[in-house]
């Protein structure tokens, strides 16, 4: 896709504007409570040191929910007790926060000093943080939120700007966003920061526990769960967004009683529509699943239905079904924008959708080369031909940045030209708004245009009419297979496919996008049993996962345990099931994006290989299932009323729409009694059709006509699904990226990749120190004439949960959290070939025979707990490490001065902040002469 490109920033001090909306949840809730802007009070912000001593006062004496657990009395008397823990968090404070000290709160002294005057919220630390929402109808108005994260990223960029933008109602948090309906924003700023070298221990835990409490303290931001339990009659009347207490995580497993006390809290609040929280909170309200019918799909009437108007129907459906030609294609030659200006189906992509648990921060989404389409537009068998693709921002589709969020009305009206351009000289009759922000630019755009709600399978979606085609509102596209849930997938898959129906477009597989989400569900969990999680049985398997596998036809209960048995784990199960599924013959494989260079380091498949003979056993598994499910779908299939053209192609089409009526508007949305309710459906449906003598005329059971009609309608029912041999794509990639390896820790490899430094830290066992004996740049060059035949030693914490690292000159060698090395003391020996000699086991494996670090290799020993010596080269494909070798290098073997090394491409220098040369002022925090 051309796009048009910009350096990503870091700082997550943000400013996010929750979306307007007219969604009849809002509608249906009292105008006074939607309309209310009730002013907190004005109070005197108290003095932290004296707060934060009565706090951990309160914790030792055990007078505050959640603070039974002995290891806070244990560990804040092993640190110094109260007096020294106080000032060591106070020193974690930032300093515009303490400078609230004795000023009466208010908006905008809220404002001034922590929006406009805050400190940057690095996207690496560890770090407590606020998240102040306003609202433009009110200058006195706010409310806030208080929360902790070991990695702002994930928690600010992946989950809360995410919801926000969705406008999700799933906290108190994101419930007053929405409630504000476009009028409010959340702006995160930083309350303290931990220094970068910070253990994950519970040491950490504790302090960020505290902190946090007393913050929901200071600026009154809890309902009741901090005050002390000897005084349970104590009036707390909040404006605040916090609902249960910090003290808890990480320590107390909520009892019911305590969740009871924490969702009662703002029932007592001032503010209306937070007590209205107490009867709206989504999470209160079991989800009333209306019946779906099995063999009644109609895309064609839900669209009739939607638009409550049989002529204007059929006036749509002439609309979507005659031809137009692009007017001028040439005023478009100006616009990024991938695929065909003729194609009959359009997606306008906001941004790619990450999971907050496996998606790592600051991901370039999707391609490296600038005209692909987006993977998951791809699977569905769209190429550069049949379809137009285009962002809201005629930028590089990907996943969130703080980018996203400094765009201004003036930056919005020079995308608007463009927009009306494209929308004017496409021949497209339906495009797709994949996301909140592309909905909102484009139906601005649609000037004259209807609103309708279209109900497909239960899932609801906003639908636009012009006089040139119908607008389709969608979730986002995911990032990756493991991006996003189920329900979110199948919602995908769904307008896909109803869209492709209408159109009449063929070869099309809209349930692509659905089945990789099965995929991706499998992977993440062979990642997490890999990483020492909890490790899946039939007994626990996700709902969502034992549908599709019904629609495999191998979803009894048995059926599950067995694959377990044979295989040994279900994961490994499910993966050979995925290998063992029937493929259709001579089927085109869909470009899938290629693999990236080699590691180095082969990845991990699986423990071990595939046992051949467990492999067979589940491939004959599959195919006596899968056997029978095709068998019992003809069965089902001749029950079809008659149609009038009475074809074998016009049955098929229809089967194959009741087909997928049947497994996917039912999946991801049923308990375990619904899908045993499935289960026994099929059983009475197949009872009911053996020996029926209905449908005999449209699927006779003899001849070879009917042969031939029988398999036309298994192809066309078989033919919107994900084909086998793609899904396998999408798992090789995985394995290929690192995915489902152990030993590599995906946030530690991209942020070395983007040339920035992770603050994740293990914890030290007892009697043991954390440091790297190793050299700094300057002393390196000091080394040149002994670093041949000297090994230089370092150490890594142990028992950690994450994966360590040491660097030699900001060059990484990674030690993934299961890996035993002994004591934690490694050594590395440096080994430089002569100049125009590339090095066999050369460390950075993307080098070109230019670069210096193509002579560079890495050989690391260590002792592990059994007394064996482990000895390997350290191999790493990523850019990043390869512009700190060349430095290395240049450094080491050549001694380049830092000064000709900055003016030299492929390049890596790293100063401390006011320590760098004259003129080198710009490598302060690390930085590259070419982006890498």
């Amino acid at each position: 896709m051309r796009t048009s490109s910009g350096e990503q920033s870091t700082d997550l001090s943000i400013s996010v504007v929750s979306p307007k909306h007219d969604e009849s949840r809002w509608f249906a809730i009292p105008k006074d409570i939607r309309e209310e802007l009730s002013l907190s009070e004005i109070y005197e912000f108290p003095n932290l040191e004296s707060l934060c001593k009565e706090t951990i006062e309160e914790i030792i004496a055990g007078l505050l929910p959640g603070t039974g657990p002995k290891e806070y009395q244990e560990s804040i008397k092993d640190h110094g007790g109260v007096c020294e823990v106080t000032r060591s968090l106070l020193k974690l404070i930032v300093a515009n926060v303490r400078a609230l000290e004795g000023l009466k709160i208010s908006r905008e002294v809220l404002y001034k000093a922590l929006v406009e005057r805050g400190d940057k919220i690095p996207w690496n630390r560890p770090v407590g943080y606020a998240s102040l929402v306003t609202d433009i109808r009110h200058i006195d108005w706010w409310r806030m939120y208080c929360g902790q994260c070991f990695l702002a990223w994930r928690r600010i960029m992946c989950q809360h700007t995410q919801a926000i933008l969705r406008n999700s109602t799933s906290s108190l948090h994101y419930y007053i966003l929405w409630m504000g309906n476009g009028n409010r924003t959340a702006h995160f700023i930083k309350l303290w920061e931990f220094p970068e070298d910070t253990l994950d221990d519970s040491w950490y835990q504790i302090r960020s526990n505290i902190l946090e409490a007393v913050f929901c303290k200071a600026f009154k931001t809890h309902h009741g769960m901090l005050n002390r339990i000897d005084c349970p009659d104590s009036p707390t009347k909040s404006y605040g967004l916090n609902i249960m207490t910090p003290l808890v995580q990480g320590y107390v497993t909520l009892s019911k009683a305590l969740r009871v006390k924490a969702n009662a809290g703002p029932s007592q609040s001032p503010d209306a529509q937070i007590r209205h929280w107490a009867t709206f909170n989504p999470s209160k309200k079991k989800v009333q699943r209306k019946p779906r019918p099995i063999f009644q799909c109609d895309f064609d009437a839900a669209l009739e239905i939607a638009l409550r108007d049989k002529e204007l129907f059929q006036y749509v459906i002439k609309l979507l079904r005659s031809p137009r030609y692009p007017a001028k294609p040439e005023a478009c030659d100006s616009i990024p924008f991938s695929g065909s200006l003729q194609a009959a189906i359009g997606f306008v992509l906001d941004y790619a959708a990450v999971s907050v648990a496996n998606d790592s921060p600051l991901e370039s989404v999707i391609s490296k080369n600038s005209g692909d389409l987006p993977w998951p537009i791809q699977g569905c068998g769209f190429h550069e031909g049949n379809v137009l693709v285009w962002t809201y921002n005629f930028k590089r589709f990907s996943s969130l940045t703080p980018d996203d969020f400094t765009a201004t009305e003036d930056s919005e009206r020079l995308w608007e030209d463009s927009h009306k351009t494209l929308l004017e000289q496409c021949a497209a009759k339906i495009i797709l708004l994949c996301g909140p922000r592309a909905g909102r630019i484009i139906k601005a755009m649609i000037e004259g245009s209807s609103q309708y709600t279209l109900d497909i399978q239960g899932y609801k979606y906003q639908i636009y009419l012009d006089h040139r085609r119908l607008y389709i509102r969608c979730p986002e596209l995911p990032a990756e297979v493991w991006s996003i849930n189920p329900i979110h997938a199948a919602r995908l898959s769904d307008v896909v496919r109803f869209a492709t129906r209408v159109l009449g477009i063929t070869d099309i597989r809209p349930y692509f996008v659905e089945s990789s989400s099965i995929v991706g569900y499998i992977l993440s969990q062979a990642r997490k049993e890999r990483l020492g999680g909890h490790i899946m049985t039939t007994d626990d398997l996700d709902a969502g996962i034992k549908l599709w596998l019904i629609r495999k036809g191998i979803g009894d209960d048995d059926d599950i345990r067995e694959i377990e048995t044979i295989a040994g784990s279900l994961v490994r199960g499910l993966l050979m099931l995925l290998h063992a599924l029937p493929r259709r013959e001579n089927a085109v494989q869909t470009p899938i994006r290629p693999p990236l260079p080699d590691i180095g380091r082969e990845r991990t498949r699986v423990h071990e290989g595939f046992d051949n003979g467990s492999y067979e056993k589940i491939k004959e598994m599959v195919r006596d299932r899968v056997g029978k499910r095709d068998e019992l779908y003809l069965e089902c299939l001749s029950t079809l009323p008659k149609k009038e053209t009475g074809t074998a192609e016009d049955i098929a089409e229809d089967a194959a729409e009741a087909h997928q009526t049947m497994t996917t508007e039912t999946l991801f949305q049923v308990d375990d009694k619904e899908v045993t309710g499935m289960q026994t459906w099929l059983f009475n449906r197949r009872k009911e059709t053996i020996g029926s003598d209905e449908g005999s005329n449209y699927l006779p059971k003899t001849g070879k006509r009917n042969n031939l009609e029988t398999t036309s309608c298994l192809e066309v029912a078989h033919s919107f699904e994900a084909r086998v041999e793609d899904l396998t794509l999408l798992i090789d990639q995985a394995i290929t990226d690192g995915f489902l390896d152990p030993n590599i820790d995906l946030l530690k490899s991209l942020a070395e990749s983007l040339g920035v430094k992770s603050s994740r830290k293990g914890c030290l066992r007892k009697g043991q120190t954390t440091g790297k004996t190793g050299c700094t740049r300057k002393i390196w060059r000091e080394e040149r004439e002994v670093f041949q035949t000297k090994e230089y030693q370092y150490t890594v914490p142990l028992g950690m949960t994450y994966e360590r690292s040491i660097s030699l000159n900001y060059c990484p060698i990674k030690f993934p959290s299961g890996m035993d090395v002994g004591d934690g003391t490694i050594y590395v020996k440096m080994e430089i070939c002569p100049f125009g000699q590339r090095h066999p086991k050369v460390y950075a494996t993307s080098a070109t025979d230019d670069d210096p670090a193509c002579r560079l290799a890495f050989y690391v020993r260590f002792t592990d707990s059994t007394g064996s010596e482990v000895r390997y080269y350290e191999r790493n494909a990523n850019t990043s490490p390869l512009f700190r070798a060349n430095t290395f290098v240049d450094v080491l073997a050549n001694s380049v001065p830092d000064e000709q090394i900055a003016k030299t491409p492929r390049r890596y220098l790293h100063y401390k902040k006011g320590m760098s040369p004259a003129g080198l002022e710009g490598f302060e925090g690390g930085s590259y002469t070419t982006l890498p």
